[in-house]
């Protein structure tokens, strides 16, 4: 079937060709661009050639080349709608069915008429601006200093006091209650269907290809929320989208590198200024969905965050996203007490773009705030602000940079380079050995019968491996952690069974259980576990730890998911004090859900004696 082009240009988005290349091709970054040996004709130098920007590959040596469709088709030879379903499986877009379906008619209508409802909103929002209404918000924009030029720009709008001004707009434009409710436009309270922004200020927030897909909202005195975004819908995605893309991609192709702010005021800022390749977060933590939008143009990026400690702190993140989406990135340091949108004002332009072209290098920051945080006047400490950077070493390929990052770090705070140089390559073992384990896990994986509980079947299998571990497993997750029935069921007709007899494990075990549960139960998970068996896996504390980890983020991302939601109500109603409990809470889960992705959150990993862990 012929698929929309819109949905095509969002399963490109969604993904980077780089990344899918390299399921099938080694490639090395050479320049902006990677270049490897090319899959489709032999050759013994690399002309295979990746363009991360554009999105595209070419072979010199034999001519071929296109985009991410055309190389998932050749090297898999596939058909179009094929390789289409394959890479949207992979982006996580959902495709319209056959012919004649639901979902192919009415849901993709529905998003039509979406883009088009934003796309009147914003042009209401301008009106009203430029109308009677809209003094006071004018008043506010020419206090922070935006000229009409850019706010026409940016279509800056106001959305007024009145509760359905913006519903009796659309409806006027031939759209229904619920569709506006959809759109993440309207709100439905008590006494009835109101506007869901009121009395703001309010920007557009439009995706890559400059269309709006909703809006924030800021207040105009002292009230809070003092900024509301538009809910998630069919269109936006919180977290997946930088603020001015559209308008600031030319620019950013132009000048090699983006301009990372955190929010709307600080990115129309610049763009006054004349800084035309800014974008912006717009307030939240920086996502790997938006280092992977951001990648599609650039390899490069300055962060331009506040100076304050939130400021620091959410760099520092920024700064580990958007290395691992392969953005090198440095970090612009304003004076504290100011953010870009400050500095622009009271320094000018001439002096920020000197600060930009001066930014520190992501090692020379983190290197910079480990000796804020640690200091230098003992071996712990200096122990300490080598273990913050040595991992951003450690994943420098080129062995020149390498040692110029080396020396630096060992004139600054006074430590041998062969001192440095052993860290590094200590790390670089240890991320090996974990390469090697994470693949173990993977191989043990592939040999389960396919099912939504992997990670589950996986620790039962260790549970049954040995009791320790079952020890460890219960300890770190608790007893009542397992979600699937059968591995429930099977956990505890296990500890029946090693209360009665301790020290029960393996083979010996597994047939107990087959016996003891009976075999016209009918039980996948037996099966499953037997194959598990069979597949001699090593099953080691740190292997059992990374399916821990698994569990305990699956856990953590729910628990986000509904505090969002709860947050998202509360906003609504306009809760103040539970709005700034909500964000505080999902801030610190966000943290733990970090550590737990990381490993760094400790697992316990003491082992115990067979005779302590006999009754679990």
């Amino acid at each position: 079937m012929a698929y929309p082009e819109e949905i095509l240009e969002e399963i490109k988005a969604r993904l980077d060709i780089v990344e899918v290349v390299r399921e099938y091709v080694r490639l090395e970054r050479r320049g902006r661009n990677f270049v490897g040996l090319c899959p489709f004709h032999s050759e013994k130098t690399a002309s295979f050639t990746v363009s991360p920007e554009k999105q595209i590959f070419y072979c010199f040596g034999c001519g071929v080349g296109g985009d991410i469709f055309t190389f998932i088709r050749k090297i898999d030879n596939l058909d179009f709608p094929e390789a289409v379903r394959r890479l949207a499986d992979k982006a996580g877009v959902r495709l319209p069915q056959e012919k004649g379906s639901f979902y192919n008619e009415q849901q993709w209508s529905q998003r039509q008429r979406l883009y088009q409802m934003h796309a009147l909103a914003a042009k209401f929002y301008s009106l009203v601006l430029r109308g009677p209404e809209g003094e006071k918000a004018r008043n506010y924009i020419r206090t922070r200093g935006i000229g009409e030029e850019i706010a026409k720009k940016f279509q800056l709008g106001y959305a007024p006091e009145t509760p359905q001004a913006l519903i009796k707009y659309l409806k006027g434009e031939g759209f229904q209650t619920e569709e506006i409710l959809l759109a993440g436009l309207a709100v439905e309270r008590e006494g009835g269907i109101h506007d869901r922004f009121r009395n703001r200020l309010m920007f557009p927030i439009w995706d890559h290809r400059g269309r709006v897909i909703g809006f924030g909202g800021r207040v105009l005195d002292a009230g809070l929320p003092k900024y509301v975004n538009s809910p998630e819908t069919l269109l936006f995605r919180k977290g997946y989208h930088l603020y001015a893309l559209h308008l600031a991609s030319e620019a950013i192709r132009q000048q090699g590198f983006a301009l990372i702010v955190e929010g709307y005021m600080d990115a129309i800022a610049a763009h006054e200024a004349g800084i035309e390749n800014a974008v912006a977060t717009m307030g939240t933590a920086f996502t790997p969905q938006q280092a992977k939008e951001l990648r599609r143009f650039t390899s490069e990026a300055v962060i331009a965050y506040d100076a304050d400690a939130a400021g620091q702190a959410a760099t520092l993140r920024g700064l580990s996203i958007l290395q691992e989406a392969g953005v090198k990135v440095r970090v612009l340091e304003l004076p504290e007490g100011l953010d870009p949108d400050d500095f622009l004002k009271c320094k000018g332009a001439r002096a920020f773009n000197e600060m930009v072209a001066g930014a520190s290098s992501l090692i020379a920051y983190r290197l910079e705030q480990a000796i804020k945080t640690y200091g230098l006047r003992h071996e712990h400490s200096l122990a300490k602000v080598v273990a913050e950077v040595v991992p951003d070493i450690a994943r420098i390929e080129n062995a020149v940079e390498r040692d110029g990052y080396i020396r630096l770090i060992s004139k600054r705070i006074a430590l041998p380079e062969q001192s440095i140089y052993e860290e590094v390559k200590k790390y670089i073992h240890k991320k090996d050995k974990e390469v090697r384990i994470r693949h173990t896990i993977a191989e043990s994986k592939h040999n389960f019968i396919a099912g939504p509980d992997v990670q589950e079947t996986f620790l039962l299998s260790a549970y049954i491996h040995d009791p320790a571990l079952a020890q460890m497993i219960e300890g770190s997750l608790g007893e009542d952690f397992w979600e699937c029935p059968e591995c429930k069921f099977v956990r505890d007709e296990i500890k029946k069974l090693r209360f009665e007899k301790p020290g029960l494990a393996g083979d010996v075990l597994i047939n107990l259980l087959e016996k003891e549960i009976g075999v016209a139960s009918g039980l996948a998970i037996i099966a499953r576990l037997k194959i598990q068996s069979d597949a001699r896996v090593l099953f080691t504390p740190e292997a059992v730890k990374e399916a821990i980890n698994r569990v305990r983020a699956r856990n953590l991302h729910r628990l986000i998911k509904t505090k969002e939601q709860e947050l998202a109500q509360a906003e609504i109603s306009g809760a103040g004090r539970n709005i700034k409990e909500l964000q505080e809470e999902i801030f610190r889960l966000q943290q733990e859900l970090r550590l737990v992705r990381s490993g760094k959150e400790g697992v316990n990993f003491e082992r115990g004696t067979a005779a302590k862990a006999a009754n679990c």
